[in-house]
């Protein structure tokens, strides 16, 4: 699908933004700094924050499109990791610092129109979480937990009914972190996560394609 053909998500998605011009000027120097890292993309969301230690951020997605970079969602409130944003790790309920691929979505509700890959979750689905298994960092279809850490994603509730994986450890490399989504939020910090509203994790999936590259970005507000 070209941008063309993008263009009528794309309205419909501008309709949840509340721009500020501070907000602005933090938020697109995180664009800015995804799209140096990942050039190929045209779909960025940018997670900002006060400070590495807080847990709340503000979340905006943008578009490149032919006027150049628009502002597409947000921003918005939400959530990060109980330590804040920093270098990703296992056990360390903190989100991870840097630019991110989205390469997958889930959720214990029916796709609600993503062009990512989507899996609909039942209590088989895993998300690895145990070093000693050769499927760590990965989601697994099996009727018994991988292991250590691992996460149940349909019995760990309504926050995963929506979710987008942004991978922070592509190599897979045990003691990195993993497991970390982009989902639906209960009003609470997260154990490395970004987590938005359920409505905003609607809109984000049904606007995010993989032929845009698309990629999250977390850092400072400022």
């Amino acid at each position: 699908m070209g941008l063309a053909g993008a263009l009528p998500t794309l309205v419909a998605l501008s309709s949840l933004s509340v721009p500020h011009a501070a907000a602005a000027e933090a938020d697109s120097a995180l664009r800015d700094a995804a799209v140096a890292g990942v050039p190929e993309t045209q779909e960025v969301i940018t997670v900002a924050a006060p400070s590495l230690r807080s847990t709340d951020v503000q979340v905006s997605a943008w578009a490149r499109l032919e006027q150049g970079w628009t502002r597409v969602f947000g921003p918005v409130p939400g959530k990060v990791g109980q330590q804040g944003i920093g270098e990703g790790a296992d056990g360390v309920p903190r989100t991870p610092f840097g630019v991110f691929r989205l390469d997958l979505a889930f959720g214990r509700q029916d796709n609600p129109g993503t062009a990512l890959p989507y899996t609909k979750v039942t209590n088989q689905h895993w998300w690895d979480g145990n070093v000693d298994s050769p499927t760590y960092d990965r989601m697994v279809v099996q009727p018994q937990s991988p292991g250590p850490e691992s996460e149940n994603l349909y019995d760990i509730g309504p926050v995963y009914d929506y979710a987008v994986h942004f991978d922070n450890n592509p190599a897979h490399t045990p003691g990195k972190g993993g497991a970390m989504f982009l989902h639906v939020s209960d009003g609470q910090p997260t154990l490395g996560c970004v987590a938005i509203s359920r409505e905003g994790m609607i809109s984000l999936l049904t606007w995010l394609s993989p032929a845009f590259n698309p990629v999250l970005v977390t850092g400072l507000a400022n």
